[in-house]
Order: structure tokens, then sequence, then C-alpha cells
């Protein structure tokens, strides 16, 4: 007689809503999103190093805990574009395995940091 395994795994509701909370500068961007999901174990962050909209290679950059609803980039530079997305995460352990389920990613939110050059100075001598 076979007998059939239920798996059962909990849906992971999508972040929505992610926003630039700060662009602090060249150094550091705030990121603030809505955390719609009630059943994460935490939040993935990734970036992608051009503008939102452009072809780019998306890398994790960070990861918060459960209820997590910021998080703070502290290597971005002048003179560069970047794209952001995040997603909540969990792991089923219904069936032993501890599965990593992820939700939909969050829309995408950029900011961009002009490369600024310092301005003349005039009424200097040379000695």
């Amino acid at each position: 007689m076979k007998t059939a395994l239920a798996i059962a795994f909990a849906v992971l509701v999508s972040l929505t809503s992610i926003t630039i909370a700060g662009a602090v500068g060249p150094g550091a961007t705030d990121l603030a999103w809505t955390d719609n999901a009630t059943n994460e174990l935490g939040v993935k962050i990734e970036r992608k190093d051009v503008a939102c909209g452009t072809t780019g290679t998306w890398g994790e950059i960070g990861a918060t805990g459960v209820d997590s609803k910021a998080y703070r980039d502290p290597l971005t530079v002048a003179g560069k574009d970047y794209c952001y997305r995040v997603r909540a995460w969990n792991n089923s352990k219904v069936d032993g395995t501890g599965v990593v389920q992820y939700s939909a990613y969050s829309n995408e939110a950029g900011v961009s940091y002009p490369l600024v050059t310092p301005a003349a100075q005039s009424g200097l001598t040379a000695q």
C-alpha cells in the first residue's frame, strides 16, 4: 500500500513599495519598504550598480531579520547609479528539508550620485 506524503508550504506575501528613504550621499543610502509578509524569517536586499530599467547584474548586498522595514547600504560612491529590490524569505520545515522559499521581488527603487568636481579656485598665486 502506498502512502501519500503531503507537503505544505506557507506562501510568502510579497514585500512591496520599496523606496529610497534617504540618499544620505555617497557612502550611504537608506532603503525602506512595506512589510506585507506575516511569516518571513527575514528580508534579502539586492542591488545592481546601474540605473533601474537598464541591464545589469543583481547581487545580494545584505539581509535583515523578521519584520524589518529598513536597511542602510554603506557602500555607495559618487559617480554611480544604483538600483535596489528586496524579497522576503523563510524556510519550510514541514518536509524536514528546510527548503528556502522566497516571495516575489518588490518594485525597483533607484538612486544616482553624481560625480562632484570641486570648483576652480581663483585668486591663488604660485610662490
